[in-house]
């Protein structure tokens, strides 16, 4: 398992489902007193083993999923930090980048947040933020690459 101290970067999601656009998720990480990871900060956590098959925005204004290990189902087979330009109204999670370890226990707790944006009308009111192993242990069948799995806090 990455710790999240030593990325210092996590996954936010509404209930482990796809609910924020761009602008939400912007708002989403501000909201918590971090910023959006930066794509240099996703590369730099997966060299630290950072993997997930859940898509999040990133500063950049584009979705990525974090991949070590090819797979067809999760990521296109990619490897490393694999990019999805989609339109800024499609909805992901959002990978957020904490300069401050020591706040990382503050925001782990949070399980409530309102967050208002000019692009949506609705407001996030459960942020999942969960521990995540980064990969199943040997001859386990958990599948890490199953959409609906939610591995939130990397």
């Amino acid at each position: 398992m990455v710790s999240y101290r030593s990325t210092r970067l996590f996954l936010l999601t509404e209930g482990g489902q796809y609910t924020l656009n761009f602008t939400a998720a912007r708002a989403a990480c501000l909201s918590l007193n971090v910023t959006m990871a930066t794509r240099a900060q996703m590369e730099e956590a997966v060299k630290h083993g950072l993997e997930t098959c859940k898509f999040g925005w990133i500063a950049e204004k584009i979705g990525v999923i974090p991949r070590l290990r090819s797979d067809e189902n999760c990521g296109k087979g990619k490897t490393g930090v694999v990019t999805w330009n989609a339109p800024q109204d499609t909805k992901f999670g959002v990978f957020c980048y904490n300069n401050s370890a020591a706040d990382l226990d503050k925001i782990q707790n949070t399980t409530r947040a309102s967050i208002h944006s000019s692009a949506s009308s609705s407001s996030v009111t459960s942020l999942t933020l969960t521990t995540t192993p980064i990969a199943p242990s040997i001859g386990s069948t958990a599948n890490i690459c199953s959409p609906a799995r939610e591995n939130t806090l990397i």
